[in-house]
């Protein structure tokens, strides 16, 4: 069993032998329906996630760069705006009620999906999942969380310290269009990371290879249509310390079509 954790969903997988279908089926369903939540395995997986920080974050170059970061300078709405680690500070302050209260809120057969790929039968599949989920106590499925925000004017900066990064790093984050709105346009988007930063003879790569600076782009801070509006257009460039973010900003426009 692993997961993974996005902004605007978690996933859990597992890769487990065919015959063992309905056993895992089981298993999430007897999950779903009863997770005992309590201060000890509270405070045991607090712990799991603080070494996870430490791991990824805390104690690596360019540790979780930019995305731990940068959404903090573009938006205003704590939803859109914090670290989705979370600081040590936070995690400490959790309850294994306030954990108890938004399993019961959030996990439950309305509110997930289920993905099942591999050499199983189709039919049975759909049988075997439905008999294990139907006894799932069904219930309402939450309001989506307001995550809509305006147009913020820029340039809007901010600066982290990186006590473990070899050199400078620069990331520029552009609001992408909404894709449930209009995704011609944030479609557009991703065919211009490709223009800037898709290859080594791309516009931007190009411009900034005299200067010895490793750049790349794309959309969304996890990968293109990862999140609900607003999502983040991202270019995210290391560069010698004589090379400044302006001069990265100014080679971005000039690269742009």
């Amino acid at each position: 069993m692993n997961g993974s954790t996005y902004p605007d969903y978690t996933d859990y997988h597992q890769v487990v032998p065919a015959s063992a279908l309905e056993r895992v089926l089981f298993l999430e369903a007897d999950r779903m329906a009863s997770l005992n939540v309590t201060e000890t395995n509270l405070r045991t997986q607090r712990e799991v996630v603080k070494e996870e920080i430490r791991l990824n974050v805390d104690n690596r170059p360019y540790g979780g760069f930019p995305w731990t970061v940068l959404p903090s300078v573009l938006y205003e709405r704590w939803a859109n705006a914090h670290n989705g680690y979370g600081d040590f500070g936070d995690l400490d302050k959790a309850t294994a009620a306030e954990c108890a209260e938004f399993f019961a809120t959030h996990y439950m057969p309305g509110n997930a999906v289920l993905t099942l790929c591999g050499d199983i039968d189709p039919q049975h599949a759909i049988e075997a999942a439905t008999k294990q989920f139907e006894a799932v106590p069904s219930q309402p499925v939450p309001a989506p969380v307001p995550l809509s925000e305006p147009w913020r004017p820029g340039p809007l900066l901010g600066t982290v310290r990186d006590l473990f990064a070899p050199r400078p790093a620069t990331a520029l984050g552009f609001r992408l269009p909404n894709p449930g709105t209009n995704l011609d346009a944030y479609l557009a988007h991703m065919v211009l990371a490709t223009l800037l930063t898709g290859s080594e003879h791309a516009t931007l790569k190009q411009g900034l290879a005299a200067m010895s600076v490793d750049v790349s782009s794309g959309c969304g801070l996890f990968g293109p249509l990862q999140a609900r509006d607003p999502d983040t257009f991202i270019i995210v460039a290391t560069h010698p310390p004589q090379v400044s973010s302006q001069q990265i900003a100014q080679s971005t426009d000039e690269a742009s079509p």
